[in-house]
């Protein structure tokens, strides 16, 4: 990807941001504030920093820095006047000590252990968390002066929603698996092999021609989910979108299938689509799966075959820490997925009921995760970011 210079006297504001390396839901966010902020201001110029797993899917209005480093572009002479991290702890304690006005934006505030103590950015102007139904309590890490946001959503959903019709829709299934990397996994052809193929063969079994994928594959995954989905004749693609442009495919979509990523869950909630929630990836996507069903009840969820997962012991470990409970959880969910041909349909049969049961769901039903928790936290961050920009200068 070609970088490019920035500079904070082009404009009259310049900020960097950065979302955590971990999975895309990070940068999903990041780029839904991005699109809230750039509807109000059109006098700020944004650089990314880091942000290395997510920055294709941001808009290309964001501009990638020539260094990862926030301290390196400071060294350099473009200081920003402010810094807006998403899960990103590290870069915003950095600001936060070179006297950058700084926003931080908690995604999982519901998630954190006794790990997290030292990874969390006390020192920032602005400490905001999503405040999401149906999960856990907040943790009690989190700083006491954090203000709670609803679910940042792509802002320009209401648009689409009103220009919308039955004439829009199109007959393809939409598969979202997500960044499928992050620190602690490396692997990310294990969750495609165990999924793809039971999907394929569930959507052909109830008439759908088309598949379209968003997620980070592997060339690996890429031409074996090709060959299995000519092998159905389904028609096929994969790859990645921005955040707008999920949106309007997930909008457009007969049917949605997902990994239970916490933006994948309030994004397709908020659209309304018949959704079949996949097995979680992380300890972040079994606590998510939870909280999930306390509002929309269990059906239409697939899960992991019995013994795969040691439910109770993966909720000791995250008391611990996250990375204590991913530690265990990639382990076993890897050494399970290792011994998959890519054209297994160990989870066909329970592919096949969560579509029918997604299916009958009313729309207003499949609603409630996202409506019970609010759809303005990108307008939200965007306005806060403003207002510490303003007491940057």
């Amino acid at each position: 990807m070609q970088t490019h210079e920035v500079s904070p006297h082009a404009v009259d504001y310049f900020i960097t941001v950065s979302s955590v390396d971990f999975g895309w839901g990070g940068s999903g966010a990041l780029g839904s504030i991005i699109t809230a902020y750039l509807s109000r201001w059109s006098d700020t110029k944004i650089g990314i920093v880091g942000s290395e797993l997510g920055r294709n899917i941001l808009k290309p209005e964001v501009t990638a820095v020539t260094t990862t480093s926030l301290s390196d572009l400071v060294a350099g002479g473009n200081r920003p006047h402010l810094h807006l991290s998403v899960l990103d702890a590290e870069s915003a304690k950095v600001a936060a000590a070179m006297g950058i006005r700084s926003v931080f934006v908690d995604l999982l505030p519901f998630l954190w252990g006794k790990e997290q103590r030292k990874w969390v950015p006390k020192d920032v102007d602005r400490y905001l968390y999503q405040d999401i139904a149906g999960m856990d309590r907040i943790s009690p890490i989190v700083p006491s002066h954090a203000i709670p946001i609803e679910a940042i959503i792509d802002p320009k959903r209401c648009q689409r929603m009103e220009s919308s019709g039955k004439e829009q829709r199109e007959e393809y299934a939409l598969l979202i698996l997500g960044g499928l990397l992050s620190p602690q996994q490396k692997d990310r052809d294990g969750y495609v092999r165990a999924i793809t193929s039971s999907v394929v063969q569930a959507i052909r079994f109830r008439g759908y021609h088309k598949l379209k994928i968003i997620g980070n594959l592997s060339p690996t995954a890429t031409n074996s989910v090709s060959k299995i989905c000519a092998a159905n004749k389904i028609a096929c693609w994969a790859g990645y979108v921005t955040t707008t442009e999920f949106g309007a495919l997930v909008d457009k979509a007969a049917l949605v299938l997902g990994q239970p990523g916490l933006m994948t869950l309030l994004e397709v909630s908020a659209s309304g689509r018949p959704f079949v929630r996949l097995p979680p990836q992380n300890v972040a996507g079994f606590v998510q799966t939870t909280g999930f069903n306390r509002i929309q009840g269990e059906i239409a969820s697939v899960s992991w075959p019995e013994g795969v997962i040691d439910h109770d012991y993966l909720e000791y470990l995250r008391a611990e820490g996250e990375s204590v409970a991913n530690a265990y959880c990639y382990a076993v969910l890897n050494s399970f997925t290792a011994g998959l041909a890519w054209d297994n349909n160990i989870l066909y049969d329970e592919v096949l009921q969560a579509i029918d049961d997604a299916l009958a769901i009313p729309s207003i039903i499949r609603r409630n995760f996202a409506s019970r928790t609010g759809d303005r936290g990108a307008e939200q961050v965007a306005q806060y970011v403003r207002q510490e920009i303003c007491k940057a200068m």
